[in-house]
């Protein structure tokens, strides 16, 4: 009976936060959630350029819609990167009709709101795709070569390798492309006081030379998303790993399976703010090159597989 109340508990918890931190579509609360709301509604005009055959004239509601909402963020706070990225969309979204011979009922609209806007061409809208030289052999030995790593280098992690790992991951998918993972990472003594709240840790926690946790900003979500966050930062998490593999580091998920009064701990000690959700402790240094690592064997293929 204990078991199912903290469980309840815990959901409970999950929920009440979701609700206040997620963001609704007719009002926003802060910058997090205008940017995602409109990173939304942009890349919805991405997607559909990028179809097969585009509808002519598609989305004029939403279009309308993201121009009201971007005159307010404008007026709230200026012109910034997002900004340009939906300047850039909707100049692709006219010349898409244009060239088509089109005559969208909300051009006139479009380039009232376009006109003057500081605008950059390698942003937003759609491109080409880029191909590249790594052909599945490569991918398959790198994926295969990433092991858990437990024992590391008295050797500094540089917040300049957390960033070119996080240029790298910054590229996993999200949904809309609205991008609502954060990193945080601590050492020594902050780590230590974090790394003695999680479970998964023992017996290596003095040589890690740097924690990361990956959360999600709830605020970057809305109806019927959840549990996109844990989605979203799963996949950023992997991506990260790998980057971090790519740069000679080495790394360890550990897991964030906790109590709701144990994440509230976390927060406080970490300073991460309540309308984040953790997603992920990771431990990052460099492998001692006399390190072992688990085999930690997968299980045939076809076990994970059911073809309908």
């Amino acid at each position: 009976m204990k078991y199912i109340i903290i469980e309840f508990l815990n959901s409970l918890y999950d929920f009440k936060n979701f609700i206040k931190y997620s963001f609704k579509e007719t009002s926003f609360d802060n910058k997090r959630q205008y940017t995602a709301f409109l990173t939304k509604q942009y890349h919805i005009i991405e997607k559909g350029l990028s179809l097969p055959s585009p509808r002519l004239g598609f989305g004029e509601k939403k279009i309308l819609n993201l121009i009201s909402v971007s005159v307010k963020y404008i007026k709230e706070y200026g012109e910034d990167d997002l900004t340009k990225n939906i300047v850039n969309v909707l100049n692709n979204y006219s010349a898409f009709n244009i060239k088509n011979n089109f005559d969208s009922s909300i051009e006139k609209k479009i380039k009232s709101f376009v006109l003057n806007k500081r605008v950059s061409i390698d942003t937003g809208g759609v491109r080409k795709k880029i191909d590249s030289n790594l052909n599945f052999l490569d991918f398959n030995n790198f994926v295969k070569s990433r092991s858990s790593i437990r024992n590391f280098k008295n050797k500094e992690v540089t917040k300049e390798l957390i960033l070119q790992a996080i240029d790298s991951a910054k590229y996993s998918p999200s949904v809309c492309n609205r991008q609502g993972w954060k990193v945080h990472t601590y050492e020594g003594d902050n780590a230590s006081k974090l790394l003695l709240l999680q479970n998964g840790n023992n017996g290596f926690s003095k040589s890690i030379a740097r924690l990361v946790v990956v959360t999600g900003d709830i605020s970057f979500f809305s109806k019927n998303e959840r549990n996109q966050i844990g989605i979203d930062g799963g996949m950023f998490s992997m991506s990260f790993l790998y980057a971090l593999q790519s740069l000679g580091l080495g790394g360890c998920a550990l897991n964030t399976c906790v109590s709701l009064k144990t994440e509230e701990k976390i927060k406080k000690k970490g300073g991460i703010p309540k309308g984040e959700k953790l997603i992920m402790f990771m431990a990052v240094g460099y492998p001692k090159d006399d390190c072992v690592v688990a085999r930690s064997q997968r299980r045939e293929s076809e076990t994970f597989l059911t073809v309908h």
